[in-house]
């Protein structure tokens, strides 16, 4: 028939080759039943191309997170920094990294800068410097950086550049270093 549809019945086919609840149809050489898999479970194609039960694979990411929350209304001094807080102690896992973003709401006497700055077993990661417009103006700073999970310690850093300085932890202006731990 040209240019028209073709009906074929398939009525009862499937039902032929099943027997058994959750079933399902294959096709290598002719229809035949493919069994449910067990708990756990997940369908895969075989090296043959046909489907096959596996094991799901175990695991998948552990994530952990940890957080420096400086004390409110730290101040700092003209060409000094002060540590946030403290550190902290970076977890131990093969084939790890550790995302630490930090983020800083300040405000200064007068009008400079500001410096935020990520240290990682003592050396500098990252430094933002952002220039505050006039005296008392409030300045928000983030920065990130990664690193190796391997038992290092992390340490957040501030400072101005002129004046005192006071850092904000409140919570409509928070400052903190946010540390994400995956492997």
């Amino acid at each position: 028939m040209s240019g028209g549809m073709m009906l074929v019945d398939v009525s009862g086919k499937a039902s032929s080759v099943m027997s058994v609840k959750g079933q399902m149809v294959d096709f290598d050489t002719q229809r035949q039943a493919l069994d449910i898999g067990s708990e756990d479970q997940v369908l895969t194609v075989s090296a043959g191309g046909l489907p096959n039960w596996e094991d799901a694979a175990a695991g998948g990411a552990t994530i952990t997170t940890q957080e420096i929350s400086p004390t409110t209304d730290q101040t700092t001094t003209s060409g000094s920094t002060a540590v946030t807080n403290g550190s902290i102690t970076l977890a131990n896992r093969t084939d790890g990294v550790v995302l630490a973003t930090y983020f800083q709401g300040a405000n200064s006497t007068v009008a400079d800068q500001i410096v935020c700055q990520l240290y990682y077993n003592g050396a500098l990661q990252k430094s933002v410097n952002s220039r505050l417009a006039t005296t008392g103006q409030s300045q928000l700073i983030t920065i990130s950086t990664t690193d190796d999970l391997d038992g290092g310690s992390m340490v957040c850093y501030w400072g101005t550049g002129g004046g005192t300085a006071t850092l904000f932890n409140a919570p409509t202006n928070m400052s903190r270093c946010v540390l994400f731990e995956v492997s």
